[in-house]
């Protein structure tokens, strides 16, 4: 029984259901899907949409919504990936304005022995908190040692600019209604996520930082944990 307070879609492309190992699951998500697949998940989508969701025209009507997904249809019209057809996707499910909505992109799994080696290491961007304030991006806190970057803004990541990814991931989910508070605090509470969703593994990382009127670089990388 699904717990309608708690409503969760994820999304599952036709074709990789019958993904049984690791190695054929990440080919699969990082190679391109046809245009009748893609129009089958966009199908499959609206219609467990419409069985399970209570509430699913309580900020939309059933022909608004019909006429979004009918579009993403027709704007799919050449073979994509998982992860661009996922982008599409939640753009159209950011509609129903529905905070316990949403959708999971397809990540990269690991072997056990990958990730036995990836457990004795720790990602240092992970240590950082985020903060969204006046549509900028903060580092409100750190779970490591260092310190010093707390209250600087974060201009950058690898050179593209951090609003340009905040505008990018608010636009991936919704939240009830017509409120727009909550796109800043759920970004910044979750941008490691969505970098990572969005980005892929990253052997390490770049942030061009802010502090006062000096502005410098800080790169991250994967250490040993202790």
């Amino acid at each position: 029984m699904i717990n309608t307070n708690k409503f969760l879609l994820i999304l599952v492309l036709v074709s990789l259901v019958s993904c049984a190992g690791t190695r054929k699951y990440n080919a699969e998500i990082s190679s391109l899907h046809s245009v009748s697949e893609l129009h089958e998940d966009a199908d499959k989508a609206y219609s467990q949409l419409q069985r399970f969701h209570p509430k699913l025209y309580q900020y939309i009507s059933k022909q608004e919504l019909d006429a979004k997904f009918l579009s993403l249809k027709n704007d799919i019209d050449r073979p994509m990936g998982s992860g661009e057809f996922y982008k599409r996707l939640a753009t159209v499910l950011k509609e129903v304005r529905q905070g316990h909505l949403m959708s999971r992109p397809p990540t990269q799994r690991y072997s056990k022995s990958e990730l036995k080696a990836l457990n004795k290491l720790k990602f240092e961007f992970n240590d950082l908190d985020f903060e969204i304030l006046e549509d900028r991006l903060w580092v409100k806190g750190t779970l490591g040692k260092d310190s010093t970057m707390v209250g600087d803004e974060v201009l950058a990541f690898d050179k593209e600019s951090s609003k340009r990814l905040v505008n990018k991931y608010k636009g991936l989910f919704s939240s009830d209604g017509f409120n727009t508070t909550y796109h800043d605090r759920y970004v910044a509470t979750n941008f490691s996520s969505f970098y990572y969703s969005d980005k892929g593994f990253r052997d390490s990382l770049s942030l061009l930082l802010k502090k006062n009127d000096s502005i410098y670089f800080r790169t991250f990388r994967w250490i040993g944990k202790g």
